[in-house]
């Protein structure tokens, strides 16, 4: 156990200095199309629990919480694992329109592994927020760039580009087109907000 904790962190603080490596040793893991399916879904899952369990602890006012946020837990595993895949996908798809050579076991792959890292993240955000609160938001704001550098690198690598340009365009574009599927996926299930109109 304790060898194969070390190996993860060292592959995680990998990922943050050389994340193209670290993408490259994920990608070659001997692992079946089932097991990159399941540490997916296991990520999903986390992040809803860990979702949950700060919302608990650290509860805020119903007027201020989005109505997503409000769904029961089996509607957030399904939105949230919803709009992960939809993002794969478009990734995987865009980027090989653009000459790339990713595939879904690949992107399954690496989101499931950038998800860990993001996960232990928050475990210590949360840990931080009662004893110093000001930290804790830092470690969020890291949280953010530390995904967008993640996200971009893990791109170029799955789809073997020899910069970081193509992989922001990949991006970038998979994040218009899911950003669609979010807004048409949260109106049918009518989670938007209602605007009312002012007393005159």
């Amino acid at each position: 156990m304790t060898t194969i904790l070390q190996n993860l962190w060292s592959l995680a603080l990998e990922s943050v200095q050389t994340p193209r490596v670290a993408a490259r040793k994920v990608l070659e893991l001997p692992a079946t199309r089932g097991q990159a399916w399941g540490a997916f879904v296991a990520m999903i899952l986390l992040s809803v629990v860990l979702t949950g369990i700060g919302q608990i602890l650290f509860p805020v006012p119903p007027e201020q919480v989005l109505a997503f946020l409000q769904m029961s837990p089996f509607q957030a595993v399904g939105l949230l694992g919803g709009i992960t895949l939809a993002l794969i996908m478009a990734i995987v798809s865009i980027g090989r329109l653009m000459g790339g050579q990713g595939d879904m076991d690949g992107g399954l792959r690496l989101f499931a592994w950038m998800q860990a890292i993001l996960i232990a993240l928050q475990v210590v955000q949360l840990l931080l927020v009662p004893v110093m609160a000001i930290l804790a938001a830092l470690l969020g704001l890291v949280s953010i760039a530390l995904f967008i550098w993640l996200l971009l690198n893990f791109v170029a690598e799955l789809h073997k580009f020899d910069g970081i340009g193509q992989a922001i365009v990949v991006t970038v574009l998979s994040f218009v087109l899911t950003t669609f599927v979010l807004i048409s996926l949260i109106s049918q299930l009518g989670l938007l907000p209602v605007m009312e109109a002012p007393n005159v």
